[in-house]
Parts: structure tokens; C-alpha cells; sequence
């Protein structure tokens, strides 16, 4: 498996990358999640053997120190995908194994298959340019796949695409994984792409490693309330504020409590009390902002069917799957 033990990463006099430990076992996916400039990218070259770094990083117990990038074993996937236009389909899924000096029926069969796993199938003689944007990084997953790396490093595999596609293909590409008993490494700012692709879960924030574990250990429970906000949930409460939404609903009192957009429900037989402040209907369900008595203005959801308006009463029950408590040191 890929060890990290207090791995560091200087820029140009900046330490980018700080004090890093992590471990990724044979067969699993770990995305790195962090916003722009956390650091997550850089971490990845570091692994790749890109970029020079303080403390360990190893695979299998045996230290990586000094082994360049093309003795690693490691296959690396850009956002853009980086194809050979001047190939095809079929000639830039084969060339890392030309490379290796596979030829013939051996290279036809394994173009083919990974061609097949990746749902494109009978495109070996399509050239780059005539594909969409999802099927380019299909062609770059495969060619990626064709040499089974010990390890498949992901740098934004999916940001250049738009949200329905990349939604899409996450599953795909999880699937893909799974098929193939891949080991990945993905870095990402996105959470859903991160949440549909991986196993677990390590936050990145200004370099420094905030948060790590599966990715339900990391969504029922983050670290604070930056992580929660950038996790997804709406709103994080504090206080008094955040005790009294816990006991009034009946649940243990917590110092801080994120919410997601939902948590909050129209409900005649719900224990909350709050006056709605704007309301917007959305194909699946009424989305509502509401004046919580004793807390102040949250969101809320109801049925489509549920007729509410700003400065109507409602009562509110509160939804326990899409809340977290956070425990404040």
C-alpha cells in the first residue's frame, strides 16, 4: 500500500504541503479534498516523484526516496486528459503498452478490452477530436489502466466537464475502479465527485491534513465547522443558538451543530416553530427560508404540495441524518 509519513512540500521558499501522514491500502480509493491552493495537487505530484519532499513516502514498507517517476509504477490522469491528437482512440489507449514493446494480437485484445470497460467500445479508430469532452477522459482513464499500475494517481480527472456529465461519469469512473481493483489516489475540490468515486476521505486545508477517514466517518462527523461548510452542509450553529435547535428537538446539546439544506422539514406534528421568509418551488419539493423562533433565519423544505408564503406559521421537525454535531475542543 502508499505510506505518507510526515511528508512536506517547499515552493519557492512556501511550504505548501505540511507534516502530511496517510496510508491507502491495495484495492481502495482515497480522495484528497481541499479548495484551490490547499495543497492537494502538489501533494500528488510529491507521490509521483515531481516534486522533491521532507519526510517518507513508500509503498509496500520500501521508501520511494530517490526513485524517479518512471520506475514507480505509478500512471498519473490529468483533467484534461492529454491525448495524442494525431492518434486514435485505439493508438493512444496503446501506447504505453507500445511502449513496453506489446505488439500485435496482444495489443489489439488489450486495447479492446479496455476500450470495453470503459463503455467505449468500437472506438479504437475514432480520432480525438470528434469525441465529447466525457469520452476524452474515457480515453485517458483507459490508456492510464492499460499498464495495470500499481497505483493510479487522479488530478481533477473531471473538472473540465460540466456538472450533469461530471456527475455521470464519477459513477462510472468508480465503477471503473472497482472492475479493474484499481488503487487511486484522486485530488479534488469537489465533494460530490470525491463522496461518488472514494472510499475515504482525507481534507486538505492550507496544506495541512484536517480530517481523514471513510467517507461516512468524515460526513456524520466533521472536525469543525470549515470543514462541515466546505463538506456541503448549509449552515453550522453555535452556541445557544445550535443548543437550543438540538433540545427543543429533542436531541443531546452540542456547542456547534451543521445543517444541511434539508434538515429542517414542514411538518404540522414537528416540535419547531418558525415564520417563513421567502419561499421557491423546485420540481421535486418547496425550498423555504424561515425564521426559526429563538434562533434565527434558516433553510427548510417541504412537499410540493405544501402551500407556505412568506409570513405563515409552520412547524418544522428536524431531520437527524442531515445534521452533524460538532465537538468543540
Amino acid at each position: 500500500m502508499l505510506s505518507l509519513r510526515q511528508v512536506s512540500v517547499t515552493l519557492e521558499g512556501t511550504e505548501v504541503v505540511s507534516d502530511v501522514s496517510l496510508d491507502l491500502p491495495d484495492g481502495q480509493v482515497l480522495a484528497v479534498l481541499g479548495p484551490s491552493g490547499s495543497g492537494k495537487s502538489t501533494l500528488l505530484r510529491a507521490v509521483a516523484g515531481l516534486e522533491d519532499a521532507s519526510g517518507e513516502i513508500g509503498w509496500d514498507g520500501r521508501s520511494l526516496a530517490g526513485v524517479p517517476t518512471h520506475r514507480r509504477g505509478f500512471a498519473l490522469m490529468f483533467q484534461d486528459g492529454q491525448l495524442f491528437d494525431h492518434l486514435t482512440v485505439g493508438g493512444n489507449v496503446g501506447y504505453p503498452l507500445r511502449l513496453r514493446r506489446v505488439r500485435g494480437n496482444a495489443l489489439r485484445h488489450r486495447v479492446a478490452e479496455l476500450l470495453e470497460l470503459v463503455g467505449l467500445g468500437g472506438y479504437a479508430g475514432r480520432r480525438p477530436a470528434t469525441l465529447s469532452g466525457g469520452e476524452r477522459q474515457r480515453v485517458a482513464l483507459a490508456r492510464a489502466l492499460a499498464v495495470e499500475p500499481r497505483l493510479l494517481l487522479l488530478d481533477e480527472p473531471l473538472s473540465a466537464l460540466d456538472a450533469g456529465l461530471r456527475e455521470r461519469l464519477a459513477g462510472d469512473l468508480r465503477r471503473i475502479l472497482t472492475e479493474s481493483g484499481t488503487t487511486a489516489l484522486l485530488v479534488t475540490h469537489d465533494h460530490d465527485e470525491a463522496f461518488a468515486v472514494a472510499d475515504r476521505l482525507a481534507v486538505l486545508r492550507a496544506g495541512r491534513l484536517v480530517q481523514e477517514g471513510t467517507i461516512g466517518e468524515v460526513w456524520r462527523a466533521p472536525v469543525d465547522a470549515d470543514t462541515a461548510l466546505f463538506l456541503g452542509y448549509a449552515r453550522v450553529l453555535t452556541g445557544a443558538a445550535a443548543v437550543r435547535l438540538l433540545t427543543t428537538a429533542g436531541l443531546p446539546a452540542a456547542p456547534e451543530v451543521a445543517l444541511r439544506r434539508s434538515a429542517l422539514v414542514v411538518d404540522p406534528a414537528g416540535a419547531l416553530e418558525a415564520t417563513v421568509v421567502s419561499a421557491r418551488m423546485t420540481p421535486d419539493q418547496m425550498r423555504l427560508v424561515v425564521d426559526l423562533d429563538g434562533v434565527g433565519p434558516l433553510d427548510a423544505v417541504a412537499a410540493p404540495d405544501v402551500h407556505a408564503g412568506p409570513g405563515d406559521r409552520v412547524r418544522l421537525r428536524l431531520e437527524v441524518s442531515r445534521l452533524a454535531a460538532i465537538d468543540v475542543p
